[in-house]
């Protein structure tokens, strides 16, 4: 299975989370809540730009626990 057939990376199809722009550990990252109305993030995406174009994401979805003691800060 590639990432192109694998389910789980069908972005598309997603439709409980909520992404806000955030800091963690001096990188930019997406805090991704499953609802807007969420106190803390569920987990977090890093995504790496190179000109202006994503160039790969680290999706952090089944591995929950590691946003539970990360500092997210959000972005104003």
């Amino acid at each position: 299975m590639t990432i192109a057939t694998d389910p789980r990376y069908d972005y598309a199809s997603i439709d409980d989370w909520h992404l806000v722009p955030a800091w963690l550990d001096g990188r930019e990252v997406l805090a991704v809540f499953r609802s807007p109305s969420d106190a803390r993030p569920s987990y977090f995406m890093q995504l790496t730009l190179t000109d202006g174009q994503v160039k790969s994401i680290r999706d952090f979805r089944y591995v929950p626990y590691i946003a539970l003691e990360a500092a997210i800060e959000l972005s104003a």
